[in-house]
């Protein structure tokens, strides 16, 4: 095999979707392979030393770690009858330094897609009772669950 990274022959003047180049990379790639673990140990040691240009290939290459989910806790959100009060519940909180903006926001997404799947759930109970006939009392429904 032709050890590509020490030969002097200059690289081919084609566009990257040739296959020469694109065996070309294949070829880098095979045999840099079996030394993988070595060359990130190697370029780990020197972003950790400094080096700007292995800082910016390491964290262009990795991401970050995902934090785990954090449990959150809002005092009284269990005890809110409506999506209002949940709300409300949850800005108090916020306001009174009981969780972050982060959390509050997280929990009024999700507060959010829940006033979403009761729409869709309360759109489905009408279609439902107009396509069997029952329109009378599905009017007096709606407004009693309001």
């Amino acid at each position: 095999m032709v050890d590509p990274i020490h030969t002097n022959a200059p690289l081919p003047k084609r566009k990257a979707s040739t296959p020469t180049t694109s065996r070309l990379t294949d070829d880098i790639v095979s045999y840099l392979e079996p030394h993988r673990k070595e060359i990130l140990d190697a370029a780990i040691s020197a972003a950790k030393a400094g080096d700007p240009v292995a800082i910016r290939q390491i964290l262009s290459y990795f991401p970050p770690n995902k934090a785990p989910d954090q449990m959150i806790s809002i005092p009284g959100l269990a005890l809110a009858k409506t999506l209002q009060e949940k709300g409300d519940t949850i800005l108090n909180c916020l306001a009174q330094s009981h969780i972050g903006f982060d959390s509050a926001e997280k929990a009024i997404k999700i507060l959010a897609s829940y006033a979403t799947i009761i729409s869709a759930s309360n759109f489905e109970a009408r279609l439902r009772a107009l396509e069997d006939g029952k329109s009378s009392t599905l009017t007096h429904e709606v407004i009693d669950s309001e």
